[in-house]
C-alpha cells in the first residue's frame, strides 16, 4: 500500500514513478475507445465511421467538462506540497459536485443531439444511436476526474492504472456481447451498443476508485468525511471552475476544429473518411504520451510550487525532455518500422481497404512527429496549469490552430482542393513548432511563475 503521506521530489526516479503510471492509465483510457473503433470495423465500417465522427462530437463535451473537474488535482499537489493534509481532499468534494450537475447540463444536448451533428448520410443513423446514449452520459469522465484527481495529485498513481486497465478489459467483453449479440438472449446493437459498453465501463471505474477514495486509510489520515472537508464551499467551487475554464475552453475549441476538419473531409468520399476515421484512431491511442506527460508534469510542479521550490521545475523540464525522447523511439517501432503490425489489424475489417496503406503508412511517419512536439508541449502545458497561468496557453494554442489548421483546410474544401488526408498532417506539424516555440518563450519569462506571486 501506498505511504499515506508521500512528498514528492525532484529525481528522474520520481518521474518516473509518476509519468509511467499515468502514461499507462492514458493508454488504457485510450484503448477503450479504440476497442470500440476495431469491434465496429468488424462489424461495420459505416458504424466505425459513426462513432469516430460522433465520438469527435461528444469528447468536446466530456472534456469541457472533465477538464474542469480534473482542475482538482493541482489543489490536491499544492495542498500535499504545503503538507496541508487536512483539507486536502476539500477540492476534490467540490468537482465531485460539478460532475454531478453536468448530467443536468447535457440533458438538452443528448436529446437535441439529431440536430448538432455534422455526419454525412451513409453513416447517419448509426451516429445518431451512438452520440445521444454518450451524450447523455458525458459527464461520467468529470466523475472520474474528480475522484482520480485525489491520488493524482499526491503521486498515488498506481490505483489509476489498475482501474482504467480493468475498465478497458471490461469494455473490451461488453463491446464485443453488445455491438453483434448473443444468441437470442442479447440482442445485436451495433453502435449503440458499444456506446453502452463504453457507458458501462466508465461506470465501474467510477465506483472502483470512489471505493479507494472512501477507505479507511483515507477517511483517518485525510479527513474526508468530515463535516469541514466535504461541505460545499462556493469560494473553493468557483475557484476551481475560474482555473479551469480556461484549460477547458482551450480543449473544447481544439476538439471542435478536428470535429470540424473530420467532418469536412468525411463529405469529400467515404475512403477520405476512412483513412481519416483509422489515422485519428491510432493518434488516439499513441497520444497517451501526451495526456500522461501532462497530467505528471502538472502533478509534480504543484508540488513543487507548495515546497516554493523553482529549481526543482527548473531540473524537472530537463528530465521530462529526456524522457520524451526516449518514449517516441519507443513509438517510432510501430508508427515507422512496422506499421505491418498496425495493418494486420485493419486487415479485419469487413470491407478490403488495403488501397489506402500507403496513405495511411504516410501519415503514421507525421503522427509520430506530432506526438513528439506535443509531448514537450503537454509538458510546458502542464507545468502553466500548475502555476494557475492557463489564459495564455490557451490563447496562443487556440489561435494559431484555426489560423494555421483549420481555415486552410476550410478552404481546400470548398475550392475542391482536398484529395488527400496527408496535406493536413503536414500543416498541423507547423502548428506544433509554433506553439512549442511560443511555449518555451513563455516558460522563460517567468510570467507562469508570478501568477502566483
Amino acid at each position: 500500500m501506498e505511504l499515506a503521506h508521500k512528498q514528492i521530489d525532484c529525481s528522474f526516479r520520481t518521474i518516473l514513478n509518476i509519468s509511467l503510471p499515468l502514461i499507462l492509465s492514458a493508454l488504457s483510457s485510450n484503448l477503450l475507445y479504440i476497442i470500440d473503433r476495431m469491434i465496429l470495423a468488424k462489424y461495420s465500417l459505416n458504424a466505425m465511421n459513426a462513432a469516430v465522427m460522433s465520438g469527435s462530437l461528444v469528447a468536446i463535451y466530456a472534456f469541457f467538462w472533465s477538464s474542469i473537474s480534473g482542475i482538482a488535482e493541482v489543489y490536491v499537489g499544492q495542498s500535499n506540497g504545503r503538507k496541508d493534509y487536512a483539507n486536502l481532499a476539500a477540492p476534490v468534494w467540490q468537482m465531485i459536485y460539478f460532475s454531478l450537475l453536468g448530467f443536468v447540463f447535457y440533458f438538452p444536448f443528448g436529446y437535441f443531439t439529431e440536430y448538432l451533428n455534422l455526419l454525412p448520410d451513409y453513416c447517419k443513423a448509426e451516429g445518431i444511436q451512438y452520440s445521444k446514449v454518450m451524450t447523455y452520459c458525458a459527464s461520467l469522465p468529470a466523475l472520474k476526474m474528480a475522484f482520480a484527481s485525489f491520488f493524482i495529485g499526491q503521486g498515488k498513481t498506481k490505483i489509476i492504472t489498475y482501474t482504467v486497465l480493468f475498465g478497458s478489459i471490461v469494455n473490451a467483453g461488453l463491446d464485443i456481447l453488445l455491438v453483434f449479440g448473443y444468441s437470442d438472449i442479447v440482442p445485436e446493437m451495433g453502435c449503440k451498443g458499444a456506446a453502452v459498453a463504453t457507458i458501462l465501463a466508465e461506470c465501474i471505474q467510477i465506483l472502483t476508485l470512489a471505493i479507494s477514495f472512501f477507505n479507511a486509510n483515507n477517511r483517518k489520515n485525510f479527513n474526508i468525511t468530515r463535516l469541514h472537508v466535504r461541505k460545499f464551499d462556493i469560494k473553493m467551487f468557483f475557484g476551481c471552475i475560474k482555473l479551469g475554464v480556461p484549460l477547458s475552453i482551450g480543449r473544447v475549441f481544439e476538439l471542435l476544429s478536428w470535429y470540424i476538419i473530420y467532418a469536412l473531409v468525411s463529405h469529400v468520399s467515404k475512403d477520405l473518411a476512412t483513412i481519416w476515421g483509422i489515422c485519428v484512431s491510432v493518434y488516439v491511442l499513441f497520444a497517451f504520451v501526451c495526456d500522461g506527460l501532462s497530467k505528471s508534469s502538472a502533478t509534480i510542479s504543484a508540488n513543487f510550487i507548495g515546497q516554493k521550490s523553482r529549481e526543482g521545475i527548473e531540473k524537472l523540464l530537463k528530465y521530462f525532455t529526456l524522457f520524451v525522447l526516449g518514449l517516441c523511439a519507443i513509438l517510432s517501432i510501430p508508427l515507422v518500422f512496422f506499421p505491418d503490425s498496425i495493418f494486420f489489424f485493419l486487415d479485419k475489417t469487413n470491407e478490403n481497404i488495403s488501397h489506402l496503406y500507403p496513405s495511411i503508412g504516410i501519415i503514421f511517419r507525421i503522427i509520430l512527429v506530432n506526438i513528439a512536439f506535443e509531448s514537450c508541449i503537454s509538458v510546458f502545458w502542464g507545468i502553466f496549469l500548475s502555476g494557475g497561468d492557463t489564459k495564455y496557453p490557451m490563447v496562443v494554442s487556440l489561435s494559431l490552430l484555426y489560423a494555421v489548421v483549420v481555415i486552410p483546410t476550410a478552404v481546400l474544401f470548398f475550392i475542391g482542393k482536398i484529395y488527400t488526408a496527408e496535406i493536413i498532417y503536414y500543416i498541423s506539424i507547423v502548428w506544433d513548432i509554433l506553439v512549442l516555440i511560443l511555449f518555451h518563450r513563455r516558460y522563460k519569462s517567468l510570467k507562469w511563475w508570478k501568477v502566483l506571486a
